[in-house]
């Protein structure tokens, strides 16, 4: 399976640029105090380096359960011929766009915005996200975008409903409909 690579490293660059501001922090802090009792200086950037861990459980959680349902299959989509190419562990299924019963983007609730413009600020993890996808025949995908970021374009299938969810985790009995949007969700 290759990876989109763009999301992993939108991720490392965050955390990157966390780890500096708070080294510099720890550096200019401890310069200042250095004569002075240093206890509380560690305990404070103990405390943010703990913090930033804590925020990078929930994208950690998020690729775990998207590799683990994807890590054998693989997809290819031909516009021109309306097909789409299903590879699971080996197995190469072709359908074409007619036969989708159903379609829908599961993406991080910010993305709600481009409807209600209420202001929601993205989070560590608001670029994940993943295509249920339900044929005729009874089959069904969770395609996450660690393959490709496909769920931030116009949808492949006209059809394709858009959940907004908080956490955009694979929930396989998800019961609720997603919203037909006339415009794309906007990244922010």
């Amino acid at each position: 399976m290759k990876k989109n690579k763009n999301i992993l490293n939108k991720l490392l660059k965050r955390n990157l640029i966390a780890i500096s501001i708070i080294c510099f922090l720890y550096l200019i802090f401890w310069i200042y105090f250095y004569q002075e009792n240093t206890e509380y200086i560690h305990l404070l950037f103990s405390l943010m380096f703990g913090l930033l861990l804590l925020a990078n459980a929930l994208p950690i959680i998020l690729y775990l359960n998207y590799h683990f349902e994807n890590k054998h299959t693989d997809f290819n989509i031909d516009e021109d011929l309306h097909l789409i190419s299903i590879t699971q562990k080996g197995l190469i299924k072709t359908y074409n766009f007619k036969d989708v019963k159903k379609s829908k983007y599961h993406i991080a609730y910010n993305y709600k915005n481009t409807i209600d413009n209420k202001g929601r600020y993205s989070l560590f993890f608001s670029d994940f996200g993943y295509w249920d996808l339900e044929f005729n025949n009874g089959d069904r995908y969770y395609l996450s975008n660690l393959f490709k970021d496909f769920v931030h374009d116009a949808p492949i299938i006209r059809k394709t409903k858009y959940r907004f969810r908080l956490f955009p985790y694979i929930k396989k009995h998800d019961s609720k409909e997603g919203v037909r949007l006339k415009s794309i969700p906007k990244k922010y």
